[in-house]
């Protein structure tokens, strides 16, 4: 009798067991869609928890068959429960809290409501979460290279990750991480940024209209938020792939002590450069680009929602002394090169609430970057350039009446580049003769330091009207820049609209002035120190719909007014004489286009769609000739179709996959003579007899960029033991053949004995890349 009681009990026992499952699932904030990091999920009955990741998944194992309940807390959230059930994937939205006065709940919404508060009619704006960063194909985990795939940015090569915004130039897009404007975020060696994607929190794009509180930069701003520190517990984070290796440390000092977070990373491009060579695909004697930084923070409570952030980063990247020949690198003869770059960033960030709705944040940044390259061969050049800033800013958000909002503040901003140099005379650059096409031109010795100061005020009100249907913002940036000895003046205003509980009208229209910071351009000497700011009118409009789960749908069109715009001259002989200024604001422009932006958030299935069309011009009216109206735009600024698609698939809670395709249209290159490419010409500095390309035939298509293809895919798989986890990924850059071209070139300065060649480089294929990461 008893052996039939135990045989049946262990029989109800296994049953048991085979019925018992995973639960799985994400939590995500309503508000953006964002992941949430930190949740506390508890599974009833039984009290067993889990905390989330940082891509807001949870994940409970043996788990008992029928019906459940779980609960779902985080500070500044209201609790959540909901029914659950064994193998079964959920998907669970939070939403913020009301107001309260606990000081953790201040703090958490000081660092929200900066970001959103005043945003509410916002145009032309996505939030990029960390969980984007790290998934995204073929971006090798930058986030500059994860916003060329959204709306109005085209970005055209794997070799640097400029990009173009709605037929803006480069420069007229401008970076700051924590608040402090970043002039040279770019790495020569390892074709990435100096943002450490393990760190970040979020990324805000804007591709056009945004608010007073950013200065007037023409085209974009990204924006880019690094993380606090976790305090609960000591966690750690480290990732090693044929890309970088990666350290994060963070965790509590000591009891009522500042929490820390330190990071270390460095790149491995060694490795697959080894390879290459080893299959001949490289020169033995290149040498691999390298970088490495280092970043440290302290966040320190001080009490009733009072917090102090001190942050330090410090970054170098370089390339070793390399030595080619015209067989190596196409366009560039024999030769060497060497090139250094080295950042460093200091910010004390405090963030405080001085009464219940009003939120106060104080920031002072240095930021120095100096850049030495030198090189030998047909383009010999040294540069010693040093960019020197110092940021003091102060921002308040008053909270008026529901969501309304008053935001103002007052900033000071010096700067100081210098610029050591010998090398072409680049004022003889004239706008179209370029990429392998420009004139052998005699070395110049530069020896310039351009100061510049801006300080000045901005307000900005949020107000709603007819039960929030109707949000105003209307925004007023007052400001005075030397040397030019200018007062700016720049009213902003955005508008949004609810039709329908889920479908939004939006527009904004503004004044964006950006001085020109280039000092060759304003150097007296050299330039034209009186020089105005460049100018741009922004006009934008369009809706947003929100349907189903997480998904979203925006249309928008635009039309951009440039004026004051630089504008050279092809007088050479005039300007080198000193009759003819080099630089006057005679410059003007115009670029319209529509977008489509379709957004999924889920905790399978994310990613979005990007759909774009721009028609761009730009009128230099001191140029002439042939060349004119093609010589005022750089290649990605003159991209009529542009389209994106990213894909973040999660079939197993364990199992991520992600997918970009990127395409673009363009101008196709004009055939060029193959019988008359060349010419014979003195070498400016050599004396001697080399070939030359064809200038003019060489301006015809130094400025156009052609049709681009390309594919990217990832996969990853998690393993997870109680607190640690470790992530093992593979991803294939490339994986579709495409021709990545950059621009024709020449083989050029060969002696008249040896045969040139012409052709295209920069023919990227497949990249592998593999890696694994592990955090606890």
């Amino acid at each position: 009798m008893r052996a039939r009681v135990f045989l049946a009990l262990a029989t109800l026992g296994l049953c048991a067991a085979a019925r018992a499952g995973e639960l799985t699932g994400t939590v995500r904030s309503v508000e953006d869609g964002r992941p949430l990091w930190g949740a506390q999920v508890s599974l009833l009955p039984g009290g067993r928890t889990a905390v989330t990741d940082e891509n807001g998944a949870f994940f409970f194992t043996s788990v008992p068959a029928g019906p459940l309940r779980l609960r779902v807390e985080m500070s500044g959230f209201e609790p959540l429960e909901q029914a659950a059930r064994a193998n079964q994937p959920l998907e669970l939205w939070l939403v913020s809290s009301e107001r309260d006065v606990e000081q953790e709940e201040i703090v958490v919404r000081s660092r929200r409501e900066e970001r959103q508060a005043t945003g509410r009619a916002e145009v032309s704006t996505v939030l990029v979460s960390r969980e984007d960063i790290l998934q995204s194909a073929g971006t090798l985990q930058d986030p500059v290279r994860v916003v060329a795939s959204l709306p109005g940015v085209v970005g055209l090569s794997e070799i640097t990750p400029l990009f173009f915004v709605r037929g803006g130039a480069a420069h007229e897009s401008f970076f700051y991480l924590d608040d402090a404007i970043i002039y040279n975020p770019f790495q020569l060696g390892g074709g990435a940024t100096i943002f450490n994607p393990a760190l970040i929190e979020d990324v805000k794009f804007y591709a056009g209209g945004h608010g007073v509180e950013y200065p007037g930069s023409l085209s974009g701003v990204l924006d880019i938020r690094y993380r606090d520190p976790r305090a609960d517990a000591l966690h750690g984070d480290a990732e090693l792939s044929l890309i970088s290796t990666n350290l994060t440390l963070e965790g509590p000092t000591f009891q009522k002590g500042p929490s820390f977070l330190a990071s270390f990373r460095r790149s491995n491009f060694e490795i697959p450069l080894l390879v290459a060579q080893a299959l001949d695909l490289v020169s033995d004697r290149f040498a691999a680009p390298a970088f490495w930084d280092l970043y440290a923070r302290l966040r320190q409570d001080l009490g009733r929602g009072h917090t102090l952030r001190l942050s330090a980063l410090y970054v170098r990247d370089g390339l070793d002394l390399i030595e080619f020949t015209p067989e190596d690198v196409e366009g560039m003869g024999a030769g060497s090169f060497f090139y250094r770059n080295e950042t460093l960033a200091l910010i004390a960030n405090y963030r405080g609430e001085m009464r219940r709705d009003v939120l106060h944040t104080a920031v002072f940044s240095m930021v120095n970057n100096q850049l030495e390259a030198a090189a030998t061969g047909l383009n010999p050049l040294a540069v010693n350039s040093r960019i020197e800033s110092f940021t003091l800013r102060s921002d308040w958000l008053v909270r008026l009446r529901g969501d309304d909002a008053l935001m103002f503040g007052a900033f000071a901003n010096r700067t100081r580049a210098t610029l050591l140099a010998d090398g072409p005379d680049i004022r003889r650059f004239i706008a179209g003769v370029r990429f392998g096409g420009y004139r052998n031109i005699p070395n110049l010795e530069f020896d310039l330091s351009f100061p510049f100061f801006m300080t000045g005020v901005y307000f900005k009100h949020s107000a709603s009207f007819f039960s929030e249907r109707l949000v105003l913002e209307p925004g007023l940036r007052l400001s005075f820049e030397e040397p030019a000895q200018e007062f700016l003046v720049e009213p902003r205003a955005n508008l949004r609209l609810r039709l329908l509980p889920n479908l939004q009208a939006r527009l904004a229209i503004g004044l964006f002035l950006q001085p020109v910071l280039n000092p060759v351009m304003a150097d007296p000497d050299l330039g034209n120190p009186r020089l105005a700011s460049e100018r741009a009118l922004h006009f934008i409009g369009g809706l947003e719909w929100t349907f189903g789960r997480g998904w979203l749908l925006r249309v928008e069109g635009f039309a951009k007014r440039y004026f004051h715009m630089p504008a050279n001259t092809d007088d050479v002989t005039g300007f080198l004489s000193g009759w003819v200024e080099p630089y006057t604001s005679e410059g003007s422009g115009f670029a319209w286009g529509g977008e489509l932006f379709l957004e999924k958030r889920g905790s399978v299935l994310s990613g979005w769609l990007s759909l774009g069309y721009l028609t761009v011009t730009r009128h230099n009216p001191r140029l002439t000739g042939e060349f004119a109206a093609a010589a005022n735009l750089d290649p990605g600024q003159d991209i009529p179709l542009s389209a994106a698609l990213v894909v973040f698939y999660r079939p197993h809670p364990r199992l991520e996959l992600s997918l970009r395709l990127l395409a673009h249209s363009g101008n196709p290159y004009t055939p060029l003579d193959p019988e008359q490419p060349f010419r014979l010409e003195l070498d400016a500095n050599t004396r001697q007899p080399v070939w030359e390309v064809n200038p003019d035939m060489a301006r015809l298509n130094g400025l156009r960029a052609p049709f681009y293809f390309k594919t990217d895919l990832r996969a990853a798989w998690t393993f997870a033991w109680s607190r640690f986890r470790l992530q093992l990924y593979l991803e294939l850059m490339n994986a579709q053949y495409r021709r990545n071209v950059v621009v024709y070139s020449a083989t050029r300065g060969r002696p008249p004995e040896q045969e040139p060649r012409f052709g295209p480089i920069f023919e990227l294929p497949i990249i592998p890349f593999i890696g694994a990461r592990a955090w606890f």
